[in-house]
């Protein structure tokens, strides 16, 4: 069985892992949920969730997505969102007080996929700001 999905209400994603842990052998997805509409479910999500989450055998290398995903943004000639999941530029930085301060003193309790299994650099922001918060400001 074989699951293909569209990305129309933003589920396309948890669409396919619900597939995946129903029996389907196959799924279909795309680098960046680049497709028709709204998109399909992005590559990069569907991978690190079913290996992370589901614990299957991911046949990808996870550390390659990143540069995939950079030449599919650059060749299909548009930007790849800093908040694009697994790839974004932003999603290992922390700006929110809570985030800085649980981040500072135990680095594994956020975010839930370590930085290093993707070769991401984790930063924290610490750009005074409303929402920062005294620990971030501190640091």
């Amino acid at each position: 069985m074989e699951f293909h999905g569209h990305n129309d209400f933003g589920l396309a994603v948890s669409n396919t892992l619900t597939a995946l842990q129903s029996g389907a052998e196959w799924v279909s997805t795309t680098v960046l949920g680049i497709g028709e509409g709204a998109g399909n479910a992005n590559m990069e999500s569907v991978a690190l969730a079913a290996d992370q989450l589901l614990h299957y055998q991911v046949d990808l290398s996870l550390t390659g997505m990143l540069a995939a995903a950079q030449t599919v943004a650059s060749m299909a000639q548009r930007q790849m969102p800093v908040d694009q999941p697994v790839v974004g530029a932003s999603i290992f930085t922390h700006e929110s007080g809570i985030h800085v301060d649980g981040t500072l003193k135990a680095r594994g309790c956020w975010p839930t996929t370590e930085s290093h299994a993707l070769q991401t650099a984790s930063r924290i922001c610490c750009a005074p700001s409303r929402p920062s918060g005294r620990e971030a400001r501190l640091h």
